[in-house]
């Protein structure tokens, strides 16, 4: 009898040297890959580093020019108003004058201050502002700014031009008001009859002007100043109590200080940019993300393991192939071999063919069961993102609207971003809440009910003042609850949203939404009512089923299932639903 075990352990060794082989010429010719490829990749870098940076700056110069064109008009558009121009000259129309100043305050929520300074220094008329966006007032006790810097500059400038002061922060008695609040000062001498007048002076808040111009998808951006101290680095704001030495050296700092236009520095992803603001000097850092960094260092460890993986699995039937003839010999020696060793050979071939069957049958069921639970989990997220998306797009809507009408200003632009980003962190937050739902473990905090009303509120509230639906919360005591707050504000958000909808569907004259939180002996009673008419009683017991939907083509039938669930499973709760005073409330109980 031959030898099986012999024999077997011949061929194996044999194509394991052939795998080897091949193998470690394999692995020499992937390191010379890698090192070509990490050479193209660093010069790829560098190039499309090259790139952004210079539309990302063309862009930042666009817009801060926009600003500054737009006060410049404002500045000069008030300087030759008829009434501001008599009251200028002759003292005359105070009224007229007064209702130009604050007509422009009013139509400018950014204007911290508007003032005309008489050729002395002494305050003529002043209207102020306390903080973005609220109504401007007349200040009665006018001051003398004679001393100040931006008159004395201002009131030596020829007819026509313009000041621009440098980014300061509002000092308030004399000190620097913290936190910081950035300001800019804009001036120019008021001549009637090519004899000056005096001063016309704008205090702009400008906070909201610096998010925009340092926020970036692929870039931390920051401002300083032409001394080199930063006005705004790693989103905070420092008055000359942090300098660019502190980042880079000597050599590096002088040569930044000096630049006409630009400079790249390569080695650490930053590219500096010289602005001007009228007669003001600032530079704009633009440093690359770590997170565009490491996706970038991911990518190369991702290629690199792909190529690996790749050669293993390439080495395999090339030492096959290669071991072909031996395995031929091997074969015709190996049925020579004894009948029992044959049967034997057949029967842990069978046996390992139904093993490989059996594991791939549970894999495949693994697999169906976990595409299901990623379906229910999918559906319940298009289900919470449709009225954000509503949202987006009734946002985006108005913007060409505006557009249209030649109405856009940087304010409604600004405030349509920072509404629409609200909406892409509501429907991310989604998706993570959604992803903790599944585990079994989630963190649980003390949270304010109202609060979760009121940041719903924030983000469907424009829907429900576009449907004319009122809102009313009645929470005398601010009470508290102990649960996932995101999770309870996803039951919320349906509760809100399916009221909505029946007060929009039913053409509800009046419609309103009634909202009271009560501790009742042990229990929260939170409630929720709306005047639509109340819900079919055939159909009230049903509500709650999954998949059940009054909405036809409109709704899922999973978000007051989902709701329930969330109430009893995470909090222990009770979540019902009744027909009052022509209206349905849904009442939790917790």
């Amino acid at each position: 009898m031959i030898n099986i075990d012999k024999v077997s352990n011949s061929n194996k060794n044999y194509k394991y040297k052939i795998f080897l082989s091949f193998f470690i010429f394999s692995i020499l010719v992937l390191a010379s890959i890698i090192l070509v490829h990490l050479e193209f990749s660093k010069k790829n870098s560098i190039k499309k580093f090259k790139t952004e940076s210079h539309l990302q700056s063309k862009d930042k110069t666009i817009f801060l020019n926009s600003f500054l064109q737009e006060k410049k008009d404002s500045l000069i558009a008030i300087r030759d108003n008829p009434y501001f121009r008599e009251f200028a000259s002759n003292g005359i129309y105070p009224h007229n004058t007064d209702f130009l100043f604050f007509t422009m305050m009013q139509e400018n929520k950014e204007y911290m201050q508007m003032r005309f300074l008489d050729i002395n220094g002494i305050e003529q008329l002043r209207f102020d502002r306390d903080t973005y966006g609220q109504s401007a007032y007349k200040v009665a006790n006018l001051q003398n700014k004679s001393n100040r810097y931006y008159f004395i500059k201002t009131i030596s400038l020829k007819d026509d031009d313009i000041f621009f002061s440098k980014i300061d922060f509002n000092m308030e008695k004399g000190k620097v008001q913290k936190p910081y609040i950035p300001v800019l000062r804009i001036a120019t001498p008021v001549y009637i009859h090519e004899k000056l007048k005096g001063v016309l002076i704008i205090n702009i808040f400008i906070n909201k002007f610096m998010h925009l111009l340092t926020s970036s998808p692929i870039y931390n951006i920051s401002v300083f100043d032409k001394n080199g101290f930063f006005v705004k680095n790693d989103n905070q704001y420092y008055d000359k109590t942090r300098h660019i030495n502190k980042i880079f050296d000597k050599e590096i700092v002088s040569n930044i200080l000096k630049i006409k236009d630009h400079i790249i520095l390569f080695d650490q992803n930053i590219f500096i940019q010289k602005e001007y603001l009228n007669n003001q000097t600032i530079f704009i850092l633009y440093k690359s993300k770590s997170e565009m960094l490491n996706k970038i260092r991911e990518d190369d460890i991702k290629m690199t393991a792909i190529i690996l993986i790749f050669t293993i699995f390439l080495s395999i039937p090339f030492a096959l192939l290669l071991s072909r003839p031996i395995k031929d010999m091997f074969e015709i020696v190996i049925k020579q071999s004894d009948k029992l060793h044959e049967i034997a050979t057949t029967l842990d071939k069978k046996v390992e063919e139904e093993t490989l069957k059996n594991a791939k049958k549970d894999r495949l069921l693994q697999h169906q069961s976990k595409m299901a639970e990623l379906g229910d989990m999918i559906g319940n997220i298009a289900h919470q993102w449709r009225h954000p998306l509503t949202r987006l797009s009734l946002i985006l809507q108005n913007l060409k609207l505006y557009k249209s009408k030649d109405k856009l200003t940087d304010e409604i632009l600004c405030d349509s971003l920072i509404k629409s980003n609200e909406q892409i962190d509501f429907m991310s937050n989604t998706i993570d809440d959604f992803k903790d739902f599944y585990k079994p473990n989630k963190e649980k905090v003390y949270f304010k009910i109202k609060d979760s009303f009121s940041d719903i509120l924030k983000i469907i509230g424009t829907v429900l003042e576009h449907d004319n639906i009122e809102v009313s919360i009645q929470d005398t005591k601010n009470i508290e609850i102990y649960g996932i707050k995101n999770q309870f504000s996803q039951v919320v958000l349906n509760l809100i949203v399916n009221a909505k909808d029946a007060l929009v569907d039913n053409s509800i004259v009046n419609p309103i939404i009634d909202i009271t939180i009560l501790k009742i002996k042990n229990n929260i009673v939170i409630s929720i009512q709306d005047n639509a008419g109340g819900i079919d009683e055939s159909i009230i017991c049903d509500i709650f089923n999954p998949y059940f939907t009054t909405k036809k083509d409109k709704g899922t039938g999973i978000g007051l299932y989902l709701s329930r669930t969330i109430i009893e499973e995470e909090m222990k709760g009770k979540l019902e639903i009744q027909n009052i005073n022509n209206g349905a409330c849904f009442i939790i109980t917790l």
